[in-house]
């Protein structure tokens, strides 16, 4: 509990992590601990549970954004990428995370596939903005014709 707080601390410096449930918050159940989501009584659209073992979240698969286990990598991104993930699914206010939780759990690497995304996205805006910027040049030149060239 102790170790995990300081992380947590600073992945969510806005406080929006209402609850932090660790193990002692879980069931213990065939000799593993598993975290019951009906016992935190809480709307389960809005609930994600982060973990690397699926065998955690036995009772609420669709809840659990499976990220790959740390194996003490020093360029491991994992928790950055988290961090802005849930940013993003908070900004977006998202209805049911579960939904999102549900096109992400096709992979193996929810994080990764999550900031090729974002990349994506921020260069399809970017060639956006381009284009538009460039239709509006093309206004703008016809509109600052000097009043004794016109027709």
């Amino acid at each position: 509990f102790q170790a995990v707080s300081p992380i947590l601390d600073a992945l969510d410096s806005n406080n929006n992590i209402t609850y932090r449930l660790f193990r002692d918050a879980t069931r213990f159940v065939d000799g593993h601990h598993i975290k019951d989501l009906d016992a935190v009584n809480r709307d389960l659209r809005k609930v994600i549970v982060i973990d690397w073992n699926p065998e955690s979240v036995k009772f609420h698969p669709e809840n659990m954004l499976q990220i790959p286990r740390w194996n003490g990598n020093d360029h491991d991104t994992a928790l950055y990428d988290l961090a802005v993930f849930l940013k993003t699914v908070y900004a977006t206010n998202v209805e049911d995370v579960r939904e999102v939780l549900s096109y992400y759990r096709q992979f193996e690497n929810p994080l990764e596939i999550f900031r090729g995304n974002q990349r994506k996205l921020l260069e399809q805006l970017e060639n956006e903005g381009k284009r538009v910027q460039k239709e509006d040049n093309k206004l703008l030149g016809s509109r600052w014709t000097p009043f004794f060239l016109r027709k």
